[in-house]
């Protein structure tokens, strides 16, 4: 019958105990506030009795939460919220926000910067243009054209959704507020009437670390509310404060609920979710570089005794070698010495930075010739290429539909109040991002011709028609 060792479990020090019932008694006050104001807010009639059965009393006269993971004398329900991974696994996918202070530094890489920025410029160079959201109306008298005109070169809304998308790339989420000649109170649910003929000039796009979020009433409590745990104000500087309807908050990558507080109410940045693997490549690209310089090894047999007995003179002799000695050089040595020189290999170098690149890519979500500005291997023709282009262009369109859409849908909403004095259903179609060539143009335009000669021939349609078309 084995016997199994028991081992005596360390008995923590009087530092560890302490600084554990400082944590304890620190995290027992945030959540008696947090309590307090729940009660203050809804009533203690209501909610002070499901507070209560929301809590573990330990024998000291502590609350627990029930989800609480820093004592194993919670009831069973707490299990499904402690982490049973390995510490290597789950300390390497713990990484909290790193903050927008160190986003803002990690954005002056270039690779970084071109993660960041190439796809905001690319989804919006293609433009866009306006329609009539009523079916069938047409734009007789050219406002629609003017409209157009004036959104970019009065309102510059193209550069205002190109540097959302750039903040929210950088800093894991933007928002973009309208503005005004005249003070408009924002702090007011939305309301179109407010908004003056003549008054709106424009939208603007605020940096996270000027915004305070403020959540209230259901958005705090309420996880069955639609805006649960999304910021019900947001507060400008301390000077203005902004109802969440006024605003278009722009989240590429979003975290789950748990995880919002940390991440204070924004998403993961992209900067933070590359920056392990553009300094991985950075290392790799300057190691080759060292390499290269280094990869002839020069050896010298000698006496080692002497070398250590006398380090002064060897010491000399080993300047007077590196100083005379390069890739390029001629190295002098005693008539009785016996040299060797060995090469270091750079095989599989290339194919470690591309496999570098290759993840980058897959992280970013851009092709190796709009990242790295690299030819894509096999030709435009071949299946990966067509691959790639079919990938990022599905990406582009995403940026247009989720982030760029409800600016310019909300822009147009404000820009015809104020420029007509009343709003007017429009409708935003963007440009194909995909432009055909001047041969491809060419043979559609054929192909068309061709279609309409067979149908006039058929009878299916006349000759005005066709030119209507």
């Amino acid at each position: 019958m084995s016997s199994m060792r028991k081992t005596r479990r360390k008995e923590p020090t009087e530092l560890e105990r302490r600084r554990r019932e400082e944590h304890i008694f620190y995290y027992q006050q945030r959540r008696k506030q947090a309590e307090d104001a729940v009660v203050r807010e809804y009533g203690e009639e209501m909610i002070g009795s499901s507070l209560k059965r929301l809590v573990k009393t330990d024998g000291n006269g502590g609350k627990i939460a029930f989800d609480s993971i820093e004592d194993d004398s919670c009831c069973a329900i707490s299990s499904q919220f402690r982490p049973n991974l390995s510490y290597e696994v789950i300390s390497k996918f713990r990484n909290v926000f790193i903050g927008w202070q160190n986003c803002a530094i990690l954005m002056q890489n270039a690779i970084i910067s071109n993660a960041c920025t190439l796809p905001a410029q690319k989804a919006m160079m293609v433009g866009y243009k306006l329609g009539y959201l009523e079916k069938g109306k047409k734009d007789s008298d050219g406002k629609l054209d003017h409209l157009e005109e004036i959104s970019q070169s009065k309102y510059k809304i193209q550069d205002v959704c190109v540097q959302s998308a750039i903040n929210a790339f950088q800093y894991g989420y933007s928002l973009t507020v309208p503005t005004f000649k005249e003070d408009v109170d924002m702090s007011t649910p939305f309301d179109i009437s407010l908004v003056k003929k003549g008054s709106y000039t424009g939208m603007a796009t605020i940096e996270p670390y000027w915004i305070v979020p403020q959540l209230e009433g259901e958005d705090l409590v309420g996880s069955w509310s639609k805006h649960f745990f999304e910021p019900t104000y947001y507060d400008i500087n301390g000077r203005k404060r902004i109802h969440r309807s006024w605003c278009i908050k722009n989240i590429p990558y979003p975290v789950g609920d748990i995880l919002k507080p940390k991440y204070l109410y924004g998403g993961v940045p992209l900067t933070q979710m590359i920056y392990e693997d553009v300094y991985a490549y950075e290392k790799a690209v300057n190691e080759l570089n060292q390499l290269l310089l280094t990869k002839r090894t020069v050896c010298i047999e000698g006496d080692m005794f002497n070398a250590i007995t006398n380090p002064e003179e060897f010491n000399q002799k080993m300047r007077v070698s590196s100083d005379s000695k390069d890739n390029y050089g001629i190295l002098a040595v005693d008539m009785e010495s016996n040299v060797k020189q060995f090469d270091t290999t750079l095989a599989g170098m290339y194919e470690v930075i591309e496999c570098l690149q290759d993840r980058l890519c897959a992280k970013t979500q851009m092709s190796p010739a709009d990242l790295f500005k690299k030819i894509i291997k096999g030709g435009s023709n071949s299946g990966a290429g067509k691959f790639e282009r079919y990938d990022v262009n599905n990406r582009l369109e995403k940026i247009q539909l989720s982030q760029y859409l409800p600016i310019i849908d909300f822009h147009n909403k404000l820009m015809t109040k104020s420029e007509f004095g009343k709003e007017i259903e429009l409708k935003t179609i963007f440009n194909p991002i995909d432009s055909p060539d001047e041969m491809t143009r060419a043979q559609i335009s054929d192909l068309k011709t061709k279609s309409a000669m067979m149908r006039v021939g058929a009878h299916l349609t006349t000759r005005e028609e066709e030119r209507e078309r």
